[in-house]
């Protein structure tokens, strides 16, 4: 079983309370915001976006909650999870476009993502006319007939391999290329919901030596130690890091002893953070 990092955070902000010095304030902001280290771009919140309105469960969920969750999908779930979250997706980015081409109209979800026969309104703020649209994230020209049948009076605006095909409105969207950039973020997004402390190790030891070194830097600035004093500290310290760094590298890749060197680490972190910096 992963040992998630979810408890450290919580453990660093009950020593950033004891901090008084504000030099120190920001290293342990950086160390709170270390663990949320997600490189999002806008496909990304786009997605995340889609998949909370798809799935009201994960609402209020993490990046890497949510992640945890794709990850429990097998095969059969996870491909229906990526379908749906298409059409959400190509739904929200209509939407976007839409909203930012200066024209006269202007696109509303609705609130729910099941809304009967329409998925988007469309204002016409000239006219004040009101229309319900239909969207379509496909390839399957028979899915486009299918629903052409069902709502007759609806207009539809599919992805562009399908509306070339039929002469009907285009979103400007392409199926193939929505589908490549909702695989590629989930993908992204299931690693990062997969990640455990192994993940986090490089920057606890960094910031372990930080904390080993500052100090140092504290008492040179007081005239407490020469410059030489100080180089020699450093060589000591950092030598001997790099030292425990490759050493760990090594425990952290054995199966089961990697589970006690990341607990040892994490006490040894806050630890030594606490003793540093309590006064």
């Amino acid at each position: 079983m992963k040992t998630k990092i979810s408890n450290l955070s919580k453990h660093i902000k009950n020593i950033y309370g004891k901090v008084k010095d504000d030099h120190l304030k920001p290293i342990f902001i950086s160390l709170l915001k270390s663990k949320d280290d997600f490189q999002y771009t806008f496909d990304t919140k786009d997605l995340l976006e889609a998949i909370r309105r798809a799935y009201p469960d994960l609402k209020d969920s993490s990046v890497e909650d949510i992640g945890r969750y794709i990850n429990s999908l097998d095969d059969a779930q996870l491909k229906g999870f990526i379908n749906n979250l298409k059409g959400v997706y190509h739904e929200i980015k209509f939407v976007e476009f839409e909203n930012k081409d200066k024209d006269h109209y202007f696109a509303k979800l609705f609130t729910e993502t099941n809304h009967p026969g329409s998925d988007v309104i469309l204002y016409n703020t000239k006219t004040g006319e009101v229309e319900y649209l239909q969207l379509k994230a496909t390839d399957d020209i028979n899915y486009i007939k299918e629903a052409m049948v069902k709502y007759p009076d609806i207009r539809i605006a599919s992805t562009k391999e399908v509306a070339e095909r039929l002469h009907i409105d285009t979103t400007g969207m392409s199926n193939e290329e929505i589908t490549k950039t909702v695989k590629r973020e989930i993908e992204r997004i299931k690693d990062y919901g997969d990640k455990d402390l192994t993940d986090y190790i490089p920057k606890g030891l960094f910031w372990y030596t930080l904390f080993q070194i500052y100090p140092l830097f504290l008492d040179y600035k007081n005239k407490k130690i020469s410059f030489e004093e100080l180089k020699n500290s450093l060589k000591t310290i950092l030598g001997y890091r790099l030292t425990n760094f490759l050493i760990f590298s090594i425990l952290l890749s054995i199966p089961f002893v990697s589970n006690i060197t990341m607990l040892f680490l994490i006490y040894s972190l806050l630890k030594e953070g606490y003793d540093i910096f309590k006064n």
